[in-house]
């Protein structure tokens, strides 16, 4: 099982690295490209590039409320996993500024006990950690 999870560990961290040595100079587009879309949450790709179907089903799902403004939470996302990937000081600190500023919207926004934005909080916490 250990195994297993080293394995998915390492495709995901290669895959991301990928992504990054492929698209380095779109690090600072907001959206995802397909291989860092592959490394969020499933709700980040029914909100970012999912059908009318799937996006009714996740907004039934965990409220229009939470839904509508959920972008943000996986744009913060893929900032942080850009940040974390990149060693240019610079660019690190670029990433981090706006993986917060995602993280700040959802908190402002999302109800303060809601799971989301707890994690929401927790993300932001662990960006500012490892800027």
């Amino acid at each position: 099982m250990l195994s297993k999870r080293l394995c998915e560990v390492s495709l995901c961290i290669l895959l991301g690295l990928h992504a990054l040595s492929a698209h380095a100079r779109d690090l600072r587009n907001i959206n995802p490209t397909d291989q860092e879309l592959m490394m969020l949450p499933p709700y980040c790709h029914a909100r970012l590039k999912g059908d009318a179907n799937t996006k009714r089903m996740w907004s039934n799902q965990m409220g229009n409320d939470i839904f509508v403004h959920l972008h943000h939470y996986c744009f913060g996302l893929n900032f942080m996993n850009r940040m974390m990937l990149t060693v240019d000081n610079k660019e690190k600190t670029f990433l981090a500024q706006r993986a917060a500023t995602n993280f700040d919207y959802v908190i402002q926004r999302w109800p303060p006990s809601h799971p989301l934005t707890v994690e929401a909080r927790q993300r932001k916490a662990q960006v500012r950690f490892n800027q």
